[in-house]
């Protein structure tokens, strides 16, 4: 999958020695996805921007969900 802003989210299909710096692969690629246009892509950066905001929420709450399993185990 693509994360370059240009091709931002698009699946492609490649030789998997395409990009190994000691062997010489066969050059395959082909997109998978079509290219999105200016309205998905910004979607798609709008929607990206909000899990990374929410991360360290979520990563607060599974503490605070193993805190209380340790916590009822100790009862």
């Amino acid at each position: 999958m693509s994360w370059i802003e240009e091709n931002l989210r698009r699946r492609f299909l490649g030789c998997g020695l395409y990009e190994a710096k000691k062997r010489k692969g066969c050059q395959f690629f082909k997109w998978h996805d079509p290219q999105l246009n200016a309205c998905e892509k910004k979607i798609i950066r709008a929607l990206m921007k909000i899990v990374e905001e929410m991360k360290p929420k979520d990563n607060e709450l599974k503490k605070s969900v193993n805190d209380m399993k340790i916590i009822h185990k100790l009862l």
